[in-house]
């Protein structure tokens, strides 16, 4: 127009943060170590972590043993112009406890037994085991000697443990009289084939 104006400015737009990131697995065992995100947007940003867990806020390591069982979100903002929020679940479970009650020494004619640990539902293996499932340990199908006898709980939070178990070979009660029957002035008989 007749009066007219003009003017420039330079306006600048920023990139937007990109907050993408994930852990290694979304369930941890207690015995687990510590896992590590692997950031695939925009680094230098700040951890947090929901539920009393433990974080480093710099580099997102989470404290399996601090934070205790449970489930938790991570929570990952970044800290550019344009900032960006991103989160991740994560669960710490209970570890399974293999260990195995002491067992035996046992007689090769003793009666078979189911075999126990601190945590069931695991599998058996050895010489002497009948039943994978239950544990079953029968000395007579193992013989004499020592039998490593091993039991694994399969899973993510899996545990082995491994024992031995002497079976000792039974004793023979064999002996014979010369014979069965005897007189009064017959001399006092000694038993012979003792073993």
């Amino acid at each position: 127009g007749s009066c007219g104006d003009a003017d420039t400015i330079n306006i600048v737009v920023n990139p937007s943060d990109t907050a993408a990131f994930t852990y290694p697995s979304g369930s941890y065992c207690l015995t687990d170590p510590n896992p590590l995100p692997n950031i695939t947007g925009t680094t230098g940003g700040t951890f947090s972590i929901d539920n009393s867990g433990v974080i480093n806020a710099g580099t997102g390591e989470i404290n399996i043993v601090g934070s205790g069982l449970g489930s938790y979100v991570v929570t990952y903002i970044t800290n550019g112009p344009c900032p960006d929020t991103a989160t991740f679940n994560v669960n710490i479970v209970n570890s399974a406890d293999a260990t195995i009650n002491p067992a035996g020494p046992f007689c090769e004619n003793d009666q078979a037994l189911n075999l126990t640990a601190v945590d069931p539902g695991g599998n058996w293996t050895g010489n002497g085991i009948t039943n994978a499932t239950n544990g079953t340990f029968d000395p007579a199908t193992a013989g004499a000697g020592s039998h490593q006898i091993i039991y694994t709980i399969t899973g993510s939070c899996g545990d082995a443990d491994t024992i031995n178990i002497v079976v000792n070979p039974s004793d023979t009660a064999t002996f014979t009289y010369p014979s069965g029957s005897y007189c009064l002035t017959d001399p006092n008989p000694l038993p012979t084939g003792i073993v």
